[in-house]
């Protein structure tokens, strides 16, 4: 069996790779913010070729960007290859492709295919096969926890661009989402758990409870603490992949 995603490259962010925008890392209190070049492919570090790869000569590397409790955030890239994932995983990843395409199986052999523009998440006990068709880098949250009584392990591929606000995934304190707003205020959004947002089209700023405000657009990562009390201004109607935990 197979699942297909219809690819939809993400648009190009209008200004991260020219204005000169660096990472602000916000912490346990305030927002954290990145535009996409912190995540360029020379800004990732090299882990080197994967000892459990059995096709090619997969090469990885990442950046993490920054941890709010059990939750972590950061890049990703890999060279084509691929490998066995037998252990079943002790956390539930969720993730946005920026380039390439590639495929990850189920335990019972379903395959998920996915490229540049697809939203795909892991649940904590997936299990199965890892392949990489082309060089591939992509946006990760990982979200540490323990067993979700019933839940499926099964992968979840969506392709944002194509949908408007809905939800993709919601077991136990894990909810992804694409989040869409039309131009105005939008009051805090994370009173109850810590939030991610990769913006996919759109632009926002967001300010904190401080009155501090940074302009957000298409590429940007935006991590939001539990407890943030600041706000959303969406000048330009905004959609964006939500993790909240």
């Amino acid at each position: 069996r197979e699942t297909h995603s219809a690819t939809a490259a993400l648009p190009t962010p209008p200004d991260a790779r020219r204005d000169g925008r660096r990472a602000v890392i916000g912490g346990g209190r305030w927002l954290t913010h990145t535009p996409d070049s912190f995540f360029s492919y020379e800004n990732l570090a090299t882990k080197g070729l994967r000892a459990n790869a059995d096709r090619g000569e997969p090469i990885d590397a990442s950046r993490p960007l920054v941890k709010l409790g059990d939750v972590g955030v950061g890049a990703w890239s890999c060279t084509e290859g691929g490998w066995l994932s037998p252990k079943p995983r002790t956390s539930t990843e969720t993730f946005l492709m920026l380039e390439g395409e590639g495929s990850v199986d189920d335990a019972d052999g379903t395959r998920h295919r996915f490229g540049a523009g697809d939203l795909v998440v892991l649940p904590r006990g997936w299990s199965g096969r890892w392949d990489v068709v082309k060089d591939l880098r992509k946006l990760w949250v990982v979200h540490e926890h323990g067993d979700v009584a019933g839940a499926s392990t099964a992968g979840v591929v969506v392709t944002p661009a194509q949908v408007g606000s809905t939800s993709v995934y919601d077991e136990g304190d894990t909810a992804v989402d694409v989040w869409c707003r039309a131009p105005g205020p939008v009051e805090a959004t994370s009173p109850g758990g810590a939030e991610a947002h990769f913006v996919v089209e759109g632009a926002a700023f967001v300010t904190n409870g401080d009155g501090s405000a940074t302009r957000c657009v298409a590429g940007d990562t935006v991590c939001l603490p539990e407890g943030w009390d600041g706000r959303w201004d969406v000048i330009d109607a905004i959609k964006t992949v939500r993790v909240v935990v």
